[in-house]
């Protein structure tokens, strides 16, 4: 199910709330709610631009993680 993802600094503070965009709650493919977060993160300003590869690496490492965790097996080019 994709949702949209978080907003791009929903965990930036460290705290553990969490917040879902069920606006657009559906069948979504692999990955493809953090296809939307990652370049969100710099397109509204929030992040300056030349850190998109370390927030690329951070946030797809963690997504795969969470996906392996809970039994799936998917490998990085999946989601490229």
């Amino acid at each position: 199910m994709a949702t949209g993802g978080p907003a791009p600094d929903a965990s930036a503070t460290g705290r553990h709330t969490v917040l879902l965009d069920w606006a657009f709650v559906g069948e979504g493919g692999v990955g493809e709610d953090i296809a939307n977060l990652i370049p969100d993160c710099v397109s509204d300003g929030r992040m300056p631009a030349a850190l998109l590869p370390e927030i690329s690496e951070s946030v797809v490492t963690g997504y795969l993680r969470g996906l392996r965790r809970d039994g799936h097996r998917v490998d990085e080019q999946t989601l490229s």
